[in-house]
């Protein structure tokens, strides 16, 4: 209840429009072999819909998955899906900007604001945990990027701090790429945001890129890329749906957003998006990409768990 299904049209087609709005139960004879775009209401804003199943299985990996059989991305509203599509594409000269703080063992926050948010949001501790997998994950986008001819550009441990991402002219970037941590807050959705590498110059940025921040940067990106924890949840507000990092990015300019819905691995995390960018590389739609990386990890009997591949979703067009 509450659910509106929209059979999506195919990226590389000029369609104005989707095929079809349903509301309420649909018919699986209705959407066989289309593409799926979710609008969910509330909470089911944080339901991956991806791994439903209609009966039950022995094993993880014999579970008929809707995302077996679909192609599947989210929104937040039918109006703003119709406006996407009519957008065109991305414009910007470079390809990749890829950030990855890794925080080895002792890296410390140094702003009060930052540990502030860290000790209220994610425990006592001030020094975030290390994401090692993540240093491996962005070395082999970069390559994959750079294999193709690509332009690609990647800051990783010290250099991949706030302040370095800000002095970037971001809006020359179709992909931006944040593999780190991430945190959202249950009443302040613009206190939800991603760590990057702490600094201990005077005046420089806090190292945590807030929701609210998000709002004042300029992009030009057909996929942003938030490769960390709880990315895609946030606050329930009534009248306006899911508020945290994703609303900021798409207001920013970004054409999707691709975000967790809850603590993920480092380690699958890393797989998982790898391939999906070298699929997206060999000519696949984001979403189809993503199908196909979160089928990769569900095939391998230690990721088969929805815990591993289905978190990730895609928001936009």
């Amino acid at each position: 209840e509450g659910l509106h299904v929209v059979p999506a049209r195919d990226e590389h087609r000029e369609v104005a429009r989707p095929h079809a709005v349903v509301e309420g139960d649909v018919p699986a004879a209705e959407i066989q072999g289309k593409r799926l775009i979710f609008i969910p209401e509330g909470l089911l804003s944080q339901i991956p819909f991806e791994a439903l199943a209609p009966t039950p299985a022995k094993s993880w990996s014999e579970f008929d998955y809707l995302g077996r059989r679909h192609v599947v991305s989210y929104h937040f509203s039918a109006s703003l899906l119709v406006h996407g599509l009519r957008e065109g594409h991305s414009r910007a000269p470079y390809d990749l900007l890829a950030l990855a703080p890794v925080f080895a063992a002792g890296t410390a926050l140094q702003q009060p604001e930052a540990v502030d948010a860290l000790r209220s949001l994610l425990g006592t501790e001030a020094a975030p945990p290390p994401l090692p997998a993540s240093a491996t994950e962005v070395q082999a986008i970069d390559q994959l990027f750079r294999e193709k001819g690509l332009v690609s550009r990647i800051a990783l441990h010290h250099q991949a701090t706030e302040q370095e991402m800000k002095s970037r002219k971001l809006s020359q970037y179709k992909y931006l790429h944040l593999a780190t941590h991430g945190f959202v807050h249950p009443e302040q959705p613009n206190l939800s945001g991603v760590m990057l590498y702490p600094s201990d110059k005077e005046g420089a940025e806090d190292g945590v890129l807030f929701a609210g921040e998000l709002y004042g940067l300029e992009l030009d990106a057909e996929l942003v890329t938030l490769s960390a924890c709880e990315t895609g949840s946030g606050a329930v507000v009534m009248g306006e749906g899911l508020m945290g990092l994703s609303r900021g990015l798409f207001y920013a300019g970004a054409r999707r957003v691709l975000v967790s819905l809850w603590k993920v691995s480092d380690a699958s995390t890393a797989r998982l998006m790898t391939s999906l960018y070298g699929w997206r590389l060999e000519g696949r739609s984001v979403a189809e990409a993503l199908q196909q990386a979160r089928l990769m990890l569900l095939r391998t009997p230690e990721t088969s768990a929805p815990y591993y591949w289905a978190p990730f979703v895609l928001l936009g067009r």
